[in-house]
């Protein structure tokens, strides 16, 4: 398994009856219970590619300004939107509940756990860089921007720890 894997495994888990439940907004809303493996096999194959569309066009999409970003959101979030609408389509909704705990322990399974440590590494020099920004740098964009970076590294660290930390016991 690879990365986009490992972050596709967020959005499904088997329930207690051995059949496969995707989660298209996570552990905030309910799931759908997909019929067979050709439909968890579509669901994942696109939210792999939508992963791996939107971290270079948001990465891209913010060095060209604000507006870019919300833009590209927008468009992103509507192909999402649409395209796991259709995927659950005719598939009943699950009574079971998503948890962080099982999302992340999911996600781990599907990560090395070398890529994680090099993510967390990453992860906090992005926390410690915008901090020392905040701190010691001369800032002609504002600190909004730096405090918005510190935290979502930071939410990000959590994160991959938490995910080395279910990789160690086995997830």
């Amino acid at each position: 398994m690879g990365y986009f894997d490992g972050i596709a495994n967020l959005y499904f888990k088997k329930d207690s009856g051995g059949k496969t439940v995707f989660y298209p907004w996570g552990v905030i809303a309910k799931g759908y219970t997909l019929p067979d493996e050709a439909r968890e096999a579509k669901a994942r194959g696109f939210i792999k590619l939508h992963t791996m569309v939107t971290l270079p066009a948001v990465v891209i999409s913010v060095s060209s300004g604000w507006i870019w970003l919300f833009i590209t959101a927008a468009v992103l979030y509507g192909w999402f939107f649409f395209k796991a609408k259709a995927l659950v389509q005719g598939c009943p909704p699950s009574l079971e509940k998503l948890s962080f705990k099982e999302s992340y322990d999911n996600s781990a399974k599907g990560h090395n756990k070398g890529v994680l440590w090099l993510l967390l590494i990453i992860s906090l020099f992005f926390v410690a860089a915008g901090l020392w920004l905040i701190f010691h740098g001369t800032i002609d964009s504002g600190v909004f921007p730096l405090v918005l970076s510190c935290l979502f590294f930071g939410g990000c660290s959590f994160a991959i720890g938490y995910m080395i930390k279910a990789k160690g016991k086995g997830a």
